[in-house]
Parts: structure tokens; sequence; C-alpha cells
């Protein structure tokens, strides 16, 4: 019965190739937008970062509610307090850009580097993909003379070399031994475009005091604690630290974050609200397409009255209608998936900042899979309320050609509900977009 159904509605549908053009168009943009910013929740806020047990790696930061003042970075003396005093912390690493001149035997190298402790790389559960890492030794003066780089830096300025290992790199004309190449996965974490990565020992910020925040902090917690447990542990030292340093720790205090949230930012409420007011766009588009079923229902209002006398019952009449917008959409859903491998590059190049992880901002199989799932669900939506005013058919009245339930009150109400609804979802969207606005001429001031 349900590949009967499907039959007669392709057949339905192909008979009114105007009609389909037209709610195809309606609702391609709504589908599409959907698309393109579920793309970027996906990469950015839904998969997890390629570590082991990602969930258990934080970010900490110094923080001064009092004078407003939410740094990344924390004091390397602090740093020193919290590894001491932490019980629910399993290691700290550190790390801090440091722009060194690079260059090699034949000449100048464009290279970007920053200094890391040994512990930032067991933290995240790094791997090499060829050579070590550096030894908790040499990340001392006069043993610290190793660096490692990563997998874009192998194949860019080494052309993928199968003896980089053991090369020498003068940094500040120093020379330094690549000890080891960091594996694909690293380069997913948000640290900028640092290709060369040498200890952290060599950083003369280490004698200052506790006013000097320069080092970023990645942590793993313990199995078992979780991240309202950390926060307020390091709340707890902070308080402590800030007594026994008020000159330098006076009204400061830590924040834990994951790191995943951490990675995004200030990105995840811009692409929240984005996703909100592509799905109003949708709601509006599905109130547009139901209009149109309710019109065209109006046409067809004989042919329901003859499939009832002969037999359909109301469930028949709604599944067959369901049918048919559930595949008007799910072909609006194709469209709009076109449109959205646009979309989604046009987001990404008008993006006010650089966006994280933008390799991974891709139209893949969740994605798909999301496209095809809100194909469905938009096409029940716009479906469902034509389709139980529709199939109500009053035999008689029809059958007479008297005016029938298409031109009852509770018909013309429900075109004008309808028609509120949508006019209502587009003055908030337009309000949104005017407050949104007006917030970014501020902020550019």
């Amino acid at each position: 019965a349900l590949s009967r159904d499907i039959r007669i509605a392709i057949r339905s549908l192909l008979k009114r190739p105007a009609f389909v053009v037209v709610a195809v168009l309606t609702l391609a943009p709504g589908l599409g937008a959907n698309t393109a910013i579920f793309s970027f929740v996906n990469a950015l806020l839904l998969r997890p970062l390629p570590f082991s047990a990602p969930d258990s790696l934080v970010a900490l930061s110094e923080i001064n509610p009092e004078k407003r003042r939410n740094l990344p970075t924390a004091s390397p003396r602090n740093i020193e307090d919290w590894q001491r005093q932490s019980q629910t912390i399993e290691q700290f690493g550190a790390w801090r850009d440091w722009h060194f001149r690079v260059s090699t035997t034949a000449g100048p190298l464009a290279a970007s580097s920053a200094i890391n402790s040994p512990e930032l790389f067991q933290v995240l559960g790094i791997r090499p993909l060829r050579g070590r890492l550096p030894l908790s030794e040499e990340n001392q003066v006069g043993r610290d003379h190793v660096v490692v780089i990563t997998n874009g830096c192998w194949q860019k300025h080494f052309a993928g070399a199968e003896n980089v290992v053991g090369q020498t790199l003068l940094l500040d004309k120093e020379p330094f031994t690549i000890v080891g190449v960091l594996p694909p996965n690293f380069e997913a974490l948000n640290l900028g475009a640092f290709e060369i990565w040498a200890p952290l020992s060599g950083d003369p910020d280490q004698a200052l005091g506790r006013h000097a925040k320069n080092r970023r902090v990645y942590a793993r917690m313990k199995e078992q604690v979780s991240l309202d447990a950390v926060q307020s542990e390091m709340t707890a030292i902070a308080s402590r630290l800030a007594q026994e340093y008020p000159a330098e720790n006076g009204g400061w205090t830590v924040k834990v974050n994951s790191l995943q949230r951490e990675e995004v930012g200030d990105l995840r409420t811009s692409i929240l609200l984005f996703l909100g007011a592509v799905g109003i766009v949708l709601l509006i588009a599905c109130i547009n397409v139901s209009n149109l079923f309710l019109a065209r229902a109006l046409a067809r209002r004989k042919e329901f009255a003859i499939r009832v006398a002969l037999g359909a019952g109301r469930f028949q009449l709604l599944r067959q209608l369901l049918i048919e917008s559930v595949l008007l959409s799910l072909v609006g859903g194709a469209a709009g998936l076109l449109l959205a491998i646009w979309l989604k590059d046009l987001f990404i190049a008008i993006s006010p900042t650089v966006l994280p992880h933008v390799q991974d901002i891709r139209i893949d199989g969740t994605v798909l899979g999301f496209t095809f799932a809100l194909a469905l669900v938009t096409g029940i939506l716009f479906g469902l309320i034509p389709g139980l005013q529709s199939s109500a058919v009053n035999l008689v009245s029809e059958l007479k050609d008297a005016p029938g339930l298409f031109q009852a009150s509770s018909a013309l109400r429900l075109r004008s509900v309808l028609v509120v609804s949508q006019v209502a979802l587009a003055v908030a969207l337009l309000i949104g977009a005017g407050l949104l606005g007006q917030t970014l001429l501020r902020l550019l001031k």
C-alpha cells in the first residue's frame, strides 16, 4: 500500500510541475541554509577533538572579575602552585608563542615557532609520527636544543624527507636538532600556525613575578572527576594564592573550561544564533508551502470525495497527502544540499574572524543525515495541517457540488492563522537581525 501511494504521489506531483517548482524554490533556501550552518555546528561544536579521552581535556586561565580582565593565559609561578596543590588534575601542560628567527644551512626558513613544556604532548596523548618527543630532562637550560616539527612543516619545508629526524635547524642562530615529527591530529588544535616547537626552558619570563601571565595551560582531569569539581578546587587554590600574594594575585581567580569549548570560544554563541535564525527562515518557508498545499487541496476536493466514495478512509487520504509533502520536501532538500555547498564556502569567506578547524567544515555523512532528517520533518510539518484539513471530507456536500469544507469558516481561519504566523516569524527575524546589526556597529566603533 505504501509503494502504491508513493507511485500515486509521484504521478500527482508530475501533473503539476509549476506547483512543484514553486514549492521546491521556497523550501530549498531554508533547507540549504540550515544544512550549511549545521556543517559548522558539526565541525566546531559536536565533533570531539581527535585525542584520547577528549572530554577530560581542559584549558585553564586567569581572570579578574573586578577589573574585567579575562586572559587566556596564566603566570608560570601560579602554574607551579597549581601543579603542587591540585588533586583533580592528572597533568598540566603549558605553551606560548615564541618567534625564533628560523634558518637552515640553505638559508632562512619562513616557519613560525612556539615553546612548550614536554608535558603538553603527554596531556594531549600525542604520539610522534616520526622520531620521538622531547624528554622531561631536555626542558633544562643546556640540554634544551631539541625541537619537534608539525606534519605540515615536514611536508612544506622538508618535502616529507625520510631523514628529517636528526637534521639541524638554527633558531636565533643557535643549532637545534629535530628529534621528531608531530602527528596530523596535533594540528587540529587552534594553536595558530606554529610549526616548530622547542622546550619551554628557554623562556626568560620564567624568572619574572606572578604578574607575568603569558602561558596557555592545558590539562587532563583525573578519571571520574567532573569539570565542576575541578573548577571548585582551582577556585579554592586561587583564593589561597591571592591571600599569600595579594600584590600580584589579589582579585585574580581561575577559570576552567573544556578544551573543546575553549577552541571555539565566542563563536559558539554566534553559530547557535545563526542556527536559530535559519531555523526561523525554514519555518516561514514551511508556512508558505502549507498555504500552497491548502490552495492545491481546494482544487482537489472532488478527487478526495470520489476516493472516499470508493472506500478510502481518512487515514489513507492523510497518508497520501503526507507522502506527497515528504517527497516534495526531499526534492527541496536535494536542491538545498547543492545550495549548502556554496553557502558553506560563502559563510567561511565572510566570517569576521579566523575560524578554527576550518578544514573540518564540510558536507560529510553526518551533515547529509541531518539534511535527510530535516527534510522528512519539514515535509511532515508543512503537510500535516493541510492534510488533516483536507482529509476530513464531507462526502454529501462535495458530490452535490455544494460549498464544502474547503470554503468553511474553519478553513479560512486556518489560512489566516498561517498567514499571521508567517508575518510574526518574519517580524521576529527582522527584529533579531536589527539588534545583531546594532551590536556589531557598537563593537566596530
